[in-house]
C-alpha cells in the first residue's frame, strides 16, 4: 500500500521523489505558520504546532525522538535527538534565533548520514522573512558505512489491513493524494491494524472511517510482506463488496473501478502488486 514512483524506477528515485514530496509539505506548512504567528515564540511553541500541522495533512511525525547510537561497543540508549522526523525518512530541525550557528547544518549532516537519510530541513523561525530561514541539507553519501559510530536503527514493521472491493464484476482501486507521505500511487484502501483488534475488525472500521461504507467481507487472501527502504509493511487483504452506504472520498484523491485484468495498467505501490495477483489466482476458481 506504499511508496511513490513510477513501476520501474530505481528504488532510490523513488525514495528521493517521496521525501522530495514530504519535505514540499514541511515547507508549505511551516511557511503559513510563520505567516500566522511570526517570530520570536519558543522553538517548543513552532514544534508542537508544525507537528500538528503535518499531521493533519496525513503525515506521521514523531517529535523529539531519541536515536540510540553504538560507539566500540559502547551503546547509547540516546545518542541524540531529533526535532521531527517525519515521515519516518524526513529529518526537521527547527530553531528560532536571530541567526543559524555555521555549526547547526553540518550538525543535521551528521544526522542524516548516521541515520542514511537522503534529506533534512533546517527551519528558523527567528528570521523575519522565512524564506530566509529555510535551509535543506542533502546527505550526497546515502551510505555511510565507514563510520565507527552507528545508529540502531529500527525498521519499521507495519501491519495493515486492505480490501479488494467488488461491484458488477468491477474492483475499485484508490489513489493516494498528493498531500500523504506515498503521494499519487493507486492502492487497496484499508489501514494500521490498532493493538487488539483482527485485520477483519480493523477493515471494517478503517473503511467506515474512510470512505463512509460497511462491508461484507467475502474471503481473506493471503498475506504480503514487503520491504521498503525506511519501513516494512505486510498487507492482510480481503475480498468484499459493499454493504451499505454510498462512497464518500476523504482520504484519497480519486478511486476507479476497472475489471481485474485492467488493474495492473494503473501505477501501484509495489506492496500492493502481490494483492493483485493473489486476487486474480482467487478469481480463476469463480463458478462461470
Amino acid at each position: 500500500m506504499v511508496d511513490g514512483g513510477s513501476r520501474g524506477d530505481k528504488p532510490h528515485a523513488r525514495l528521493r521523489r517521496d521525501v522530495e514530496e514530504v519535505a514540499s509539505n514541511v515547507v508549505d506548512a511551516a511557511l503559513l505558520l510563520h505567516r500566522d504567528l511570526g517570530p520570536g515564540l519558543l522553538e517548543s511553541v513552532y514544534e508542537a504546532v508544525l507537528a500538528r500541522m503535518l499531521e493533519q495533512r496525513g503525515l506521521a511525525v514523531e517529535r523529539q525522538k531519541p536515536v540510540a547510537i553504538h560507539y566500540q561497543g559502547i551503546e547509547l540508549n540516546e545518542g541524540f535527538r531529533l526535532d521531527l522526523l517525519v515521515d519516518g525518512q524526513l529529518i526537521v530541525e527547527l530553531k528560532s534565533v536571530e541567526n543559524i550557528h555555521p555549526v547547526q547544518p553540518k550538525q543535521l549532516l551528521t544526522y542524516l548520514r548516521l541515520m542514511n537519510l537522503p534529506l533534512g530541513l533546517l527551519i528558523n523561525f527567528g528570521a523575519p522573512l522565512l524564506k530566509d530561514g529555510l535551509h535543506r541539507v542533502v546527505n550526497r553519501h546515502t551510505y555511510f558505512a565507514s563510520s565507527r559510530l552507528r545508529v540502531h536503527q529500527e525498521n519499521r514493521h507495519l501491519h495493515v489491513t486492505c480490501a479488494v472491493i467488488e461491484r458488477d464484476g468491477l474492483v475499485m482501486a484508490a489513489r493516494r493524494s498528493s498531500a500523504m507521505s506515498l503521494p499519487l500511487k493507486w492502492e487497496f484502501p484499508g489501514g494500521k491494524i490498532d493493538r487488539g483488534e483482527s485485520p477483519e475488525e480493523c477493515l471494517r472500521r478503517e473503511i467506515l472511517e474512510e470512505m463512509g461504507v460497511r462491508l461484507s467481507v467475502m474471503k481473506s487472501l493471503p498475506a504480503s510482506t514487503h520491504r521498503y527502504p525506511t519501513f516494512t509493511v505486510t498487507l492482510y487483504p480481503f475480498i468484499c463488496r459493499i454493504e451499505s452506504g454510498e462512497i464518500i472520498v476523504r482520504e484519497h484523491s480519486a478511486i476507479a473501478w476497472l475489471p481485474p485484468d485492467e488493474l495492473k495498467t494503473l501505477d501501484w505501490a509495489e506492496a500492493d502488486l502481490p494483492v493483485i495477483d493473489s486476487y486474480l489466482a482467487e478469481r480463476e476458481s469463480y463458478p462461470e
